[in-house]
């Protein structure tokens, strides 16, 4: 049987790896690539000599691409590789023969020398000239270097981006979230106290929950003493702070990602406001999108219904059927299906401009960012409006029917008073 092998030529530098039909490998000291399996055409009769010996210079500008090999039974249907470059070959006593691929296979590329740079997003138009939305900004009640490991972790845990797939953490993910919850401990007055043991909340974490307690799901969450309202509202906690203890208890009740919690603050209130789980029926879950399952709900499109200046005729007659209800929450949907939630406490329509007055978690206090800026904040909206991405839809939905959910009884467009906040009609200056 043949033995002959040849080699292709190699320069200094690089780094080869050969067949014995010749296919190589080449990989140079830039970083480039080289896949090669051609041969000059006149080296062909040289090959099929038993007494060559030598070098083989690649050729992969040709068309055509030819391997060496020894003779024997060849099943080409069943490589899975119609250039044939890795074609089995069964070599019988010396005899030799010339494959021709049918598809050329030189193959060549090279990698940048350094890391390409994504283009900076465009940031929206504004109209709002207070709100410079959609930048973070550096303050002690964002996330700390020291929670970027937890932030990072559960990035893609639960529900990834607060999307409309109520998609739970894993066994394993939920247990290390709660395990890391368990090893925190937060000064709440003079004492010290953790928020999970065994896997539940402990009964210390349980008084914080129940002191939020009031007569419907906005005054609960209103009692977790939201970053930008200056007087504290419930003594018995701090106000509200990302990786603060009430941000753990929503985190470790709903078991949600960290930084994630928009929607799972909105059910915590109402599990609280109704004294169990059953939340007053309300669609307790972590994701952002749920207000466009509820029954009622107004979905407004972009360009058909609104735009980035005002409302269409289309879209002030859906926005008016919001204004008489009497309870409310809505979210805003991008593009690749996520988003952000909120509560509504108040609507007006001002010419054909739609705005809400409302009490949103995982939000900043009117600077930074809009949808995970990590704090408990009362915020005014405008239909349309920056949030640091192009919405696709804006939805405002009835919460009335739900224990706890009838927050306005004189319907969003009128006069309605909340704890500490009073008339939000008098008080419009605490929404930022």
């Amino acid at each position: 049987m043949s033995t002959k092998q040849y080699y292709n030529d190699t320069k200094p530098g690089e780094t080869s790896i050969e067949s014995r039909s010749g296919a190589k490998i080449v990989m140079d000291e830039k970083g480039g690539t080289t896949i090669v399996s051609n041969l000059q055409d006149q080296n062909i009769d040289q090959l099929r000599t038993d007494n060559f010996k030598g070098n083989i210079a690649p050729n992969p500008d040709k068309n055509n691409s030819y391997l060496y090999i020894g003779k024997g039974n060849i099943d080409i249907n069943n490589q899975g590789n119609t250039n044939q470059d890795s074609i089995s070959v069964a070599a019988s006593a010396d005899s030799k023969d010339i494959v021709q691929p049918i598809i050329p296979t030189p193959i060549a590329s090279s990698l940048p020398n350094s890391e390409p740079k994504p283009s900076p997003t465009p940031t929206p138009a504004v109209s709002e000239p207070v709100v410079e939305e959609g930048i973070i900004i550096d303050r002690e009640d964002l996330p700390s270097v020291e929670s970027n490991s937890q932030y990072q972790f559960y990035q893609n845990a639960g529900v990834p981006e607060q999307s409309d797939t109520n998609k739970k953490l894993t066994v394993r993910e939920e247990k290390q979230l709660l395990d890391e919850i368990a090893g925190k401990e937060f000064k709440v007055g003079a004492i010290t106290i953790s928020v999970v043991s065994g896997g539940k909340l402990t009964p210390e974490a349980q008084v914080l929950l129940d002191s939020c307690k009031a007569d419907n799901a906005v005054n609960t969450a209103i009692k977790m003493n939201p970053t930008n309202y200056a007087t504290i509202v419930n003594s018995n906690l701090p106000q509200f702070k990302y990786n603060g203890i009430m941000h753990n208890i929503i985190v470790a009740k709903m078991k949600c990602p960290v930084n994630l919690f928009c929607a799972a603050g909105v059910s915590t209130s109402f599990i609280a406001t109704n004294g169990n789980d059953k939340a007053g029926n309300f669609p307790i879950n972590n994701s952002s999108q749920l207000a466009r399952s509820i029954s009622g709900a107004i979905i407004l499109n972009r360009n058909d219904d609104y735009n980035d200046q005002e409302l269409t005729d289309s879209g002030v007659t859906k926005f008016n059927q919001t204004l008489n209800f009497t309870g409310g929450i809505f979210c805003v949907t991008k593009r690749d299906g996520t988003g952000h939630i909120g509560m509504v406490l108040g609507s007006e329509l001002i010419g054909k401009v739609g705005w809400i007055y409302t009490l949103e978690f995982n939000t900043s206090g009117g600077r930074g960012n809009q949808r995970t800026g990590g704090q408990l904040a009362l915020r005014k909206r405008k239909i349309g409006g920056s949030w640091g991405f192009t919405d696709i839809a804006f939805t405002i939905a009835p919460t009335s029917q739900y224990g706890g959910g009838k927050w306005a009884p004189n319907g969003l467009g009128k006069d309605n008073t909340y704890l500490s906040i009073g008339s939000w009609i008098q008080n419009k200056s605490f929404f930022s």
